[in-house]
């Protein structure tokens, strides 16, 4: 049997050199995630209560009626989310459709941009068993002014990029006409990125968002062939238009506008959308969408969610508020989050 010599406990203590700088590689790394796991949760959660819109009103009323915007703020709701469109004459008015033929009561199908207020105001609408006629934006405006609760109003234009300069100028003149009755909460978003870039170069200090509801491509966030691979997803969903009030808020073909041009399922020569928020439907946000969101730091407002188990999990991913019908569940999810 051979004795211990010199060259073996050279080579011990080689080892154990080597076990030791193992071990703190290791303790280094587990460090490295925690602190890596400890800033991925920090950043999911919002620094603020979420918000709660309540999605074209008060659920209960008429949608976009100046009923369902007082309505939603004795509900509860931050903010009523309300549709903005032009009539021929260039007035900015509270409607959805592009055209009258779903609420109207006389069974006229009349496209809003071509129908001047005097005659649509002069329309009946019904909805939920009751009457009603479109409001004005300067109407929706005092309603929220004068509501109790301070209701903020968040204003989904509804244009295309070619029209987006007309209709943003259209829809700044009318809010600034009276500043004493502007609503002490204010938000701008749309479907154009074009709206966007308008509404952010005109008026910098608003909160402008896009809304990137039933089109979650319009972001730009994910990479060409990222896009390409959840597009064949996206449409298996069936990108449904229509949910309980009518939604048609699908998008397809190609925009043209400062931003570059905007595919359905990705950019191409985009630069970042100056925007200050983003709209988008829970079952169109995927797991690239969401990292992409965090990544910049974006708030995300998540649409059609009125359960209030879901309303937690998108708080505890992050989300920053939620458009939603039921308002008091989203009311119960968000105070509880407040409270914690």
């Amino acid at each position: 049997m051979r004795g211990f010599g010199r060259s073996d406990a050279g080579r011990i203590v080689i080892v154990t050199l080597a076990a030791v700088v193992a071990a703190a590689v290791l303790v280094c790394d587990i460090v490295a995630g925690a602190h890596r796991l400890i800033g991925a949760v920090q950043a999911a959660v919002p620094h603020e209560t979420p918000l709660v819109i309540a999605h074209r009103g008060d659920s209960r009323d008429p949608e976009n009626s100046l009923r369902a915007i007082h309505d939603a703020g004795e509900i509860g709701a931050d903010y009523a989310e309300i549709d903005v469109r032009l009539t021929s004459d260039g007035v900015p008015v509270v409607f959805h459709d592009r055209q009258t033929g779903r609420l109207d009561a006389g069974g006229r199908n009349l496209l809003v941009s071509r129908t001047p207020l005097s005659k649509l105001q002069r329309m009946r609408m019904r909805q939920k068993g009751i009457d009603y006629r479109v409001p004005t934006l300067r109407q929706a405006l005092n309603e929220a002014h004068d509501a109790p609760s301070k209701l903020g109003l968040l204003l989904d234009i509804k244009t295309d990029d070619r029209h987006a300069h007309h209709v943003a100028r259209a829809v700044i003149n009318e809010i600034e006409r009276d500043r004493n009755r502007m609503p002490a909460k204010l938000m701008v978003m749309s479907v154009s990125r074009e709206a966007v870039v308008t509404f952010k170069r005109l008026r910098p200090q608003w909160k402008i968002g896009l809304c990137a509801s039933g089109n979650p491509m319009l972001t730009g966030w994910v990479p060409a062939p990222v896009a390409r691979a959840e597009r064949g997803m996206f449409e298996r969903r069936g990108n449904k238009r229509g949910g309980k009030r009518g939604d048609d808020t699908g998008m397809s073909g190609t925009i043209r506008g400062d931003m570059g041009v905007v595919h359905r399922y990705g950019v191409v020569g985009s630069t970042t959308l100056p925007a200050d928020f983003v709209v988008m439907r829970s079952h169109d946000i995927t797991a690239n969408l969401w990292r992409a969101a965090r990544r910049q730091h974006m708030p995300m407002f998540v649409g059609a969610v009125n359960d209030y188990r879901e309303a937690r999990t998108w708080i505890r991913r992050g989300a920053s508020g939620f458009l939603g019908e039921d308002v008091a569940n989203l009311r119960r999810a968000s105070d509880r989050y407040a409270l914690a």
